[in-house]
């Protein structure tokens, strides 16, 4: 009821919120919301990639006395600055691509996998960032799916 009451009250009322604020339910089943330090609702973390890259700007300023060269070495400085935040998001994307956000869903899936090949599969994430995510999964169930043909050849020769 109280909900409803706000909606009437002041939803899209003139200089109002034009969105509804969310409720903790909504929050907690957002994809990401149990990794520490992920706010889903901002879409970014706590402690990002490369958290101290501000740092490299922070104090710099440009002056009207600048030589040319000082000016050349903080615009040099603003785009080695601009890599690095484009870097992180470049990292954050992947994380959202590969729907990783997801912790428990991927923890319940490694959970199914024997300790040998769970492993294997870890090992294996390292190289997710040089394809896409279904020529990733492809290439690992193609190997899994060599290692158990492998492990089936051993144990039919014991015999």
């Amino acid at each position: 009821a109280l909900r409803e009451q706000w909606k009437k009250d002041r939803l899209n009322q003139h200089g109002g919120p034009t969105v509804l604020p969310p409720r903790p339910e909504d929050v907690r089943n957002m994809q990401g919301s149990d990794l520490a330090g992920f706010m889903p609702r901002r879409g970014d973390f706590d402690i990002e990639w490369d958290n101290d890259a501000e740092k490299l700007i922070m104090d710099m300023e440009f002056e009207v006395d600048d030589s040319p060269e000082d000016r050349e070495l903080k615009v040099r400085v603003l785009q080695i600055y601009n890599d690095r935040l484009n870097e992180r998001e470049k990292r954050k994307q992947f994380l959202i691509d590969r729907n990783l956000l997801d912790y428990r869903k991927k923890y319940q899936e490694d959970l199914k996998l024997p300790p040998d090949e769970r492993d294997f599969v870890n090992r294996m994430r390292l190289f997710a960032r040089f394809h896409s995510a279904e020529d990733h999964e492809r290439l690992i169930q193609n190997l899994l799916k060599a290692k158990r043909m492998r492990k089936e050849i051993a144990r039919l020769q014991m015999y």
